[in-house]
């Protein structure tokens, strides 16, 4: 149990705890909700990436009781979306875009990586 309580500080890559975690895959969705709803450009306008969207802004939602949800399922709900998550990332054009992919990749990294380091720990 000790173990799982260290991996969980120390292997979040770019953050350094749970709520730093949960509130950049919040400020992920929320800005790809942004750009959604105040954009004309037709890319965020497919019945795909408004499905997504949706998928997407649920876990945003069901996030914000995180107090109550493990470490595990948060990461484990975020790899279960992953392609949503892709499929809501601004368009190559917009000038967030390379900003909005890093932030993915780190979560996703860091989901992967926790999950991985508890596997291994079990």
């Amino acid at each position: 149990m000790l173990l799982t309580l260290i991996n969980s500080c120390m292997l979040m890559e770019k953050t350094q705890s749970k709520a730093e975690f949960v509130k950049d895959i919040q400020k992920f969705i929320s800005h790809s909700k942004m750009i959604f709803e105040k954009s004309t450009n037709p890319h965020y306008s497919s019945r795909e990436r408004l499905e997504s969207l949706r998928i997407a802004d649920r876990l945003r939602f069901t996030l914000y009781d995180s107090n109550y949800l493990p470490l595990a399922n948060i990461c484990e709900m975020v790899l279960m979306i992953k392609k949503d998550l892709v499929n809501i990332l601004p368009a190559e054009g917009n000038k967030s875009y390379k900003g909005s992919v890093d932030n993915l990749e780190s979560i996703i990294r860091d989901a992967t990586n926790f999950l991985q380091a508890r596997k291994k720990a079990a």
